[in-house]
């Protein structure tokens, strides 16, 4: 059975923007200094999160899952209070920048398409 293309494009678009956030955390990691202990428990934070968003991201569109569909929608709202004043940090690395917004627009228009009805 073949998914409806409005859930394939938030599937894509989710997808495309997980991996940006990874390129981003990369990018973003080289720049900083840790300690050995500090790197790993950024690491596994980081692989946590994206684990979390897959399986998010997979359960909304191959499984229709309701929860997982508002629940995507509330980490969305609330992480954007928290978004904004990073915004000014990002902005001062172009590369940065171009990522975070992009992945920002990727998931807005992800979750459209997650909620689109079709007429």
């Amino acid at each position: 059975m073949q998914m409806p293309s409005d859930i394939a494009n938030f599937e894509k678009l989710w997808l495309i923007s997980i991996l940006i956030g990874i390129v981003q955390s990369a990018h973003s990691f080289q720049n900083q200094e840790y300690s050995r202990d500090s790197y790993l428990i950024v690491l596994v934070i980081q692989s946590l999160t994206v684990i979390l968003m897959l399986v998010l991201v997979f359960m909304a569109s191959r499984k229709k899952s309701r929860f997982c569909k508002y629940f995507l929608v509330l980490m969305f709202i609330i992480g954007i209070p928290f978004y904004i004043p990073f915004l000014a940090d990002f902005l001062a690395g172009a590369l940065n920048a171009i990522l975070s917004v992009t992945q920002l627009f990727f998931q807005a228009f992800g979750l459209y398409f997650l909620f689109r009805e079709k007429k």
